[in-house]
């Protein structure tokens, strides 16, 4: 058997990484953003139907993929 080289091995941590913190946003979109929306409606008196809460939500989706790489680009680097 081979070991895999240290390059590998990074891009499987950064892989990794990076599914875990697209599962953690992705559950906080489904789960907490409707509520907080809706604590934004009663501070500022406003109202959305849900079909613009829905907007909203997968609006944001479709930008984490990049953010969370830009984000992860920005942490220093650890041989850990």
């Amino acid at each position: 058997t081979t070991t895999p080289g240290i390059g590998m091995m990074q891009q499987e941590m950064a892989d990794q990484f990076f599914n875990q913190t697209r599962q953690l946003v992705d559950a906080f979109l489904n789960e907490e953003a409707p509520e907080l929306l809706e604590e934004l409606e009663e501070r500022y008196e406003g109202s959305l139907d849900e079909s613009n809460k829905h907007h909203i939500i997968e609006d944001i989706r479709k930008q984490i993929d990049s953010r969370i790489k830009y984000y992860a680009g920005q942490l220093p680097q650890r041989e850990d």
